[in-house]
């Protein structure tokens, strides 16, 4: 385990070693062995999540911050939907000041416009679809940026929001919004 990683980091490091991708975390705070490395929490997973503004459709390409993902033709066009690659299916190049990704793509449809709680993917435990119920056992809440985004999913069980006016306790909680300056932690995945 890593802490004060960088996102930009963080996709060097799934581009060339498997970390832990979203799923194996989701289960990881679900069993509560999250508690024996609290140290490591907020985590990047070595789930890459790339989207577009609200309402928008993906172009020729996503950028945000130094990031650059070329979107194939058969994604160009899609509204709502948000592209996923994990750890170790994904490649980091370095181009003058751009990271550029690539890597096998899982699709999400039904990409939620705003945060809130949603039922999550099976094979990713990314958030889609319309809002649910909390008391839901696949709900997931969803932070995300109104712009477009590429960046490691983080994980954590429990957030202050909106200059402490509110506190969050639930291991749930699925942030597709930080800056990749942020530093935060990472889980290597080791062979046995």
């Amino acid at each position: 385990m890593d802490k004060d990683v960088t996102g930009y980091d963080a996709l060097k490091l799934a581009g060339s070693v498997p970390i832990a991708n979203n799923k194996f975390i989701d289960s990881l705070l679900r069993s509560g062995e999250w508690q024996k490395h609290r140290e490591l929490f907020p985590a990047w997973t070595g789930t890459v999540i790339i989207y577009e503004a609200p309402g928008r459709s993906f172009g020729k390409f996503v950028q945000s911050e130094n990031v650059l993902f070329e979107i194939p033709r058969e994604y160009q066009g899609l509204k709502n939907s948000a592209l996923v690659l994990e750890s170790p299916n994904l490649k980091v190049e370095e181009h003058d000041d751009k990271h550029i990704l690539t890597g096998k793509i899982v699709k999400i449809k039904d990409f939620p416009a705003s945060d809130g709680w949603y039922g999550a993917d099976k094979d990713t435990v990314i958030p889609q679809g319309e809002k649910i119920s909390s008391s839901r056992e696949d709900a997931r809440y969803l932070w995300r940026r109104n712009e477009q985004y590429i960046g490691p999913v983080a994980r954590y069980y429990d957030f202050y929001g909106f200059y402490y006016l509110f506190y969050i306790y639930d291991w749930r909680l699925v942030f597709a919004y930080y800056s990749l300056h942020h530093a935060l932690g990472v889980a290597r995945v080791c062979a046995r």
